[in-house]
């Protein structure tokens, strides 16, 4: 009897197998290209990926062979699609672009459900490879292009005539990421003081500080000991003026609306140090990169306004690159384009409203987005679009113009100057740093980008701000030893993470702004980052101290990205007065520890699950398999000694006492941060 079943069973698992084998060729097998599939979750390190063109919006050209169809895009670069069973092929010819240099090296990889189909190891300029794949089955389906671990930029890849044989539709694959849980969403009525405790201004500086406080509008300000030379407006809490004797002025910052009264002590130092806590605020290359104009930057001020940001201490407003116009005028001094009509108006419409205006500049003959520098090859200072707009003149000219520059800022009214260039040259940095110190004004000085730590002391004698890293995006880990384009947030942390004995008042490590919210370069769009992700994100850089510059659309932040920016106890963190980059202190089974002292004796700690390190091609990936992981915390994990009662900063509640351990559980790439008062 029991032989009789098997053979029943067989047939039918026999006969299912046939039925799907005929259900299968029945079906109309149709070619499918992948520059047809919607590729706006396709990572690229540089750009975004460009369709029948190169990364460089030219033909696809490898090997002297120009290719009709394809996708062009610049290593590191991924993509996942969802084939659902339903491909029977996938056929491309990858390679090098021949606009890459001859340093250029790439390897392709093909995968299929966690496993390697395809690799094309090492190619170099003038190399191809065909790909022909038998697919059929696979469900989830990824291409990778590495930068062969060698970090080389331009490396310019291309996926010529790819494209899919299959049974169906196939879409792009978006795992399934967490709900974008907003933690702290209602607002207390009651007024709370926000910001720092502590502000730096020079003696022969205007005076400009609103003070930061969150609660039911109307709000009432007011300040005990205010030294003369400050006034206060009441309604506004901006306070103005000017301060001609250096020292220390301890005041008392007070407000009070129908629901209760808020104090906070707070110093005024005037002296040579400005930037005296990290600079917060936003900037606009992350989210409209050369498309910017005036009208953004003021929509993105007036954002920081009504969505309440400028009560939590969000300040600066900075435009970068591409709005300057040339120097042609009686001064020498450098102009906004035709993009920016009045930016006097606009600095004053800052000013008004308690925000600091920024502005973008480069050594260079032309910057990197291709518009005047602060040097020129003649000695009028001529520039134009025209004629130096290119790529070929980001060079120091014969005659450089610092002076006639920061004149002109400090009569806009600038409080901001990001300078970007590379390498960072002494003399360049030098000249404009001696420049912003003679002026009588305040400006916050950040250089840009990616410094050498050798040359540090240069840094801090002549800055308030450095570029640790390259260029930030959205992605959490790239997997760069080193290289200059795209770098995830764990690429940053493990390049930053060096520069920690160098932070502090008036001398920040800057790792790049932040990529929270709907980011783009020029076309907005939705964050990569998981919901876990960004909370890391932010996490990560207020441990570090780190200057917290946004670079997304301020108009359509959702309550989500508002939750992150406006969390009173995280700011604080950041914001401390000490200053200190949190160090390392745990980096074990996918765990990563942070710890920080703070100004009042306090601890802050951060756990990151940040989950494998990316360095295999598998590991690129998430492949919808993300779980939360349990750790028991130890205080010898910390080096801690004593008793402390533990705060979550992100839900804002007390977790109970830190005696000799504590449990957590963190979701994948997701983050606890701490705050812990030993218990006397």
């Amino acid at each position: 009897m029991r032989s009789y079943l098997i053979k029943i069973t067989f047939l039918i698992t026999l006969g299912s197998l046939v039925f799907l084998i005929l259900s299968c060729s029945d079906k109309e097998i149709k070619e499918i290209w992948l520059d047809e599939l919607d590729l706006s979750t396709m990572t690229s390190g540089w750009k975004s990926p460009q369709k029948n063109k190169s990364i460089l919006g030219s033909s696809i050209k490898m090997d002297e062979k120009v290719y009709e169809r394809g996708v062009g895009v610049h290593a590191k670069s991924k993509f996942m699609v969802d084939l659902d069973g339903k491909a029977k092929s996938f056929k491309a010819i990858v390679g090098v672009d021949d606009g890459g240099k001859e340093v250029s090296s790439l390897n392709f990889y093909v995968l299929g459900d966690k496993k390697i189909l395809f690799e094309s190891g090492v190619l170099k300029k003038g190399e191809i490879k065909d790909i022909n794949l038998n697919i059929e089955g696979i469900e989830i389906f990824a291409l990778y292009v590495s930068d062969a671990k060698d970090g080389q930029s331009r490396d310019y890849a291309n996926f010529a005539n790819a494209r899919f044989e299959t049974y169906g539709d196939v879409t792009p694959f978006i795992p399934a990421k967490a709900e974008k849980k907003v933690a702290n969403l209602i607002e207390e009525l009651a007024p709370r003081i926000n910001g720092p405790d502590i502000f730096g201004v020079r003696d022969r500086s205007p005076f400009l500080y609103k003070i930061p406080v969150s609660g039911k509008k109307p709000i009432i300000y007011s300040v005990e000991n205010l030294p003369k030379g400050l006034i206060l407006d009441s309604l506004t809490g901006i306070i103005t003026g000017k301060l001609n004797q250096k020292g220390s002025y301890k005041v008392i910052l007070k407000a009070k609306n129908e629901k209760a009264k808020a104090t906070k002590n707070f110093e005024i130092i005037v002296g040579e140090q400005i930037a005296l806590t990290p600079p917060m605020g936003w900037n606009s290359w992350n989210c409209w990169g050369k498309n910017v104009n005036q009208d953004k930057i003021a929509a993105a001020a007036k954002a920081i306004v009504t969505k309440g940001l400028i009560d939590y201490g969000w300040t600066y407003v900075v435009i970068d690159d591409a709005w300057q116009g040339n120097r042609a005028n009686d001064k020498k001094a450098l102009q906004p384009n035709e993009r920016f009509p009045d930016i006097q108006k606009l600095s004053n419409q800052l000013h008004e409203n308690g925000l600091k205006f920024g502005v973008y500049s480069t050594p260079w003959i032309t910057s990197f987005a291709g518009y005047c520098g602060t040097s020129s090859d003649s000695i009028n200072g001529y520039w134009s679009k025209e004629t130096f707009g290119s790529r070929k003149f980001i060079k120091h000219g014969k005659y450089s113009f610092e002076k006639n520059d920061i004149d002109q800022f400090v009569n806009w009214g600038v409080d901001y100057l990001k300078y970007d260039w590379n390498p960072i040259d002494s003399i360049s940095l030098v000249k404009m740093g001696k420049e912003i110190k003679r002026a009588n004004r305040d400006i916050t000085f950040s250089i840009s980008n990616f410094t050498s730590i050798k040359d540090i002391g240069l840094y801090q004698k002549w800055s308030n701000l450095w570029r640790t890293t390259s260029d930030i995006r959205d992605v959490w880990d790239n997997g760069y030893s080193k290289g200059r384009f795209s770098q995830g947030i764990m690429d940053i942390l493990r390049f930053h993470t060096n520069w920690q004995a160098h932070n502090g008042p008036s001398s920040w490590n800057d790792p790049d702004m932040l990529v929270l919210g709907k980011v783009g370069w020029g076309n907005p769009r939705e964050n990569r980052l998981s919901a876990d992700e960004q909370y890391t994100h932010f996490t990560i850089w207020s441990m570090w101290s780190a200057p917290l510059m946004l670079g997304c659309d301020l108009e359509k932040a959702d309550d989500f990205t508002l939750s992150l920016l406006k969390n009173p106890e995280v700011l604080e963190i950041n914001q401390d007065r000490l200053g200190a980059q949190a160090e390392v202190v745990f980096d074990q089974n996918g765990f990563l520890i942070m710890k920080k002292p703070l100004y009042n004796g306090d601890i802050a700690i951060a756990i990151i699950n940040k989950g494998p390190y990316y360095g295999t091609a598998v590991d690129q990936f998430s492949w919808g398999e993300t779980k939360a992981r349990k750790l028991n915390l130890k205080k010898s994990d910390v080096n801690l000694n004593g008793k402390f009662m533990v705060r979550d900063l992100w839900s804002q509640q007390n977790v109970g006492k830190f005696i000799e351990s504590i449990n957590f559980t963190i979701n994948h790439h997701g983050v606890k941060l701490l705050r812990l008062k030993k218990i006397k």
